[in-house]
């Protein structure tokens, strides 16, 4: 495939999931990354095969712009795997909504939105700590109140048992 048709290609799968200047800002990044490869000495077959089906970029770029399933932003994945030449990933940092190529073997999918974290003070969890270890210590004491009027004699006579077998030994 050559760069025109790939441009091409990688177009026409944009329109309709996204807004003309979204589109033109992924054409306009990808138009400019071949470029800067071919500078850098690398042939256009080169490129093309490294980037893979436009396709597959395409549906990485409207994933993580939000339009495939309403979840806008949160795209930090990279790649549908090597054998299709990776795709596209998050921001670099260099302006509001700017790309980077990233090839890799996995799709890493989408994070999940992040909940705020409930913390208990200190004091509350000591509080909380110290009710449990009376409650069991007052169930345990509860439990051998009631066995005790049966234990009780059972232990006297285990140990009158022993004493005597001991004192005629």
């Amino acid at each position: 495939m050559s760069k025109q048709e790939f441009i091409d290609k990688l177009r026409m799968y944009l329109n309709g999931q996204l807004d003309s200047a979204g589109v033109a800002e992924h054409v306009r990044y990808y138009e400019n990354y071949i470029r800067s490869e071919m500078n850098r000495g690398r042939s256009e077959y080169e490129i093309m095969q490294m980037l893979g089906d436009p396709r597959l970029i395409a549906k990485t770029i409207i994933d993580a712009s939000g339009y495939g399933d309403n979840r806008r932003g949160n795209y930090v994945g990279s790649g549908y795997g090597a054998e299709s030449g990776g795709a596209y990933s998050g921001a670099d940092g260099e302006g509001p909504q700017t790309y980077r190529y990233a090839r890799s073997t996995s799709y890493t999918g989408y994070r999940s939105e992040s909940k705020p974290k409930v913390t208990m003070p200190g004091w509350l969890k000591v509080l909380i700590g110290l009710l449990i270890f009376f409650g069991i210590i007052s169930l345990v004491f509860s439990v051998l109140s009631f066995l005790m009027p049966i234990l009780f004699p059972i232990m006297i006579v285990v140990f009158i048992t022993k004493l005597f077998k001991d004192w005629l030994k």
